[in-house]
C-alpha cells in the first residue's frame, strides 16, 4: 500500500473516530423545494426558496441530536434563537449515501404532509382548536410545510447507518398558534370549503370574510352572503 494511500485511509479513519461514524448530508435543494412548493400549490400559498445556510442548520442539528442521543420532541437545537421553524424526523434506517438520504427524506414529507387529515377544517372552530395544548394528534409539522408567511427553506440529515434523523428548517418561523394567524396562513384545503355560503353559515362566518380565503375560494364564498 502506497504511503498516499495509507494517510488517506488514516484519514477517513479518524473523522469516523471523530464523528462517531455519523455520516451527514445536505438533501438536495431542488428535491426540498419540489416537495414543498407541490403541496404549497395544491393548497395555494406562495412557493418557498431553498436557503443553503438554514440547509447547514438543519444538517448540524441533525448531528448533534443523533450524536447526543437527543429526544427530538424537545427540539434541542432551540431554532427560536434564530427565529427559524424546525420539522424533524427520526427513522431506524440507513441513510449515509447521498440516495439513502433523498429516500428517508422523502419518507419523512410524506409523513409530515399526512397529518393534514388530521386536522378537522370542516369544523368552523378549528383555529381555536390548534394550539399545543389541545391538539391530541401532530399536526404542527403540516402546518409548518404551508405556512404562509414562511419564504425559506433547508433541510439535512445524519445517519450512522442504523438511526437517520431528518431536520428542515424554515424562515421566518411558521406556527405562530394564534387564531387570527392560524386562519390566515393556514389555508382550508378546497375540498373542504361549502359550494355555497347557504351549506354552512358558521363557515362562511368564520372564513369567507377573510380577503385570503375570499382569494383562495371566491367561488365557493357567494357574493350573496356579503361577505366576499
Amino acid at each position: 500500500m502506497s504511503s498516499k494511500v495509507k494517510f488517506l485511509a488514516l484519514l477517513v479513519a479518524l473523522v469516523d473516530l471523530c464523528h462517531g461514524s455519523i455520516i451527514t448530508h445536505i438533501i438536495s435543494s431542488k428535491e426540498v423545494v419540489r416537495t414543498h412548493n407541490k403541496l404549497r400549490t395544491r393548497v395555494g400559498t406562495p412557493d418557498l426558496s431553498g436557503d443553503f445556510f438554514l440547509a447547514i442548520k438543519a444538517k448540524d442539528c441533525a448531528f448533534k441530536m443523533l450524536r447526543d442521543d437527543d429526544n427530538i420532541l424537545e427540539h434541542p437545537c432551540d431554532p427560536s434563537k434564530d427565529k427559524q421553524g424546525e420539522n424533524i424526523y427520526s427513522v431506524k434506517s440507513d441513510g449515509r449515501t447521498s440516495e439513502q438520504a433523498l429516500t428517508v427524506y422523502e419518507r419523512a414529507f410524506r409523513v409530515w404532509e399526512s397529518e393534514e387529515k388530521d386536522i378537522n377544517f370542516a369544523d368552523p372552530d378549528w383555529a381555536f382548536k390548534m394550539d399545543s395544548t389541545s391538539t391530541s394528534k401532530p399536526v404542527f409539522h403540516y402546518t409548518q410545510l404551508v405556512w404562509r408567511s414562511t419564504t425559506k427553506v433547508g433541510c439535512g440529515l445524519a445517519s450512522n447507518g442504523g438511526e437517520s434523523i431528518v431536520v428542515c428548517r424554515y424562515s421566518p418561523k411558521g406556527n405562530t398558534a394564534t387564531v387570527s394567524s392560524l386562519q390566515y396562513n393556514v389555508p382550508v384545503p378546497p375540498q373542504t370549503a361549502p359550494v355555497t355560503c347557504e351549506d354552512n353559515k358558521d363557515f362562511a362566518a368564520t372564513l369567507c370574510k377573510d380577503l385570503s380565503v375570499c382569494a383562495s375560494f371566491g367561488s365557493m364564498c357567494k357574493k350573496s352572503c356579503g361577505l366576499c
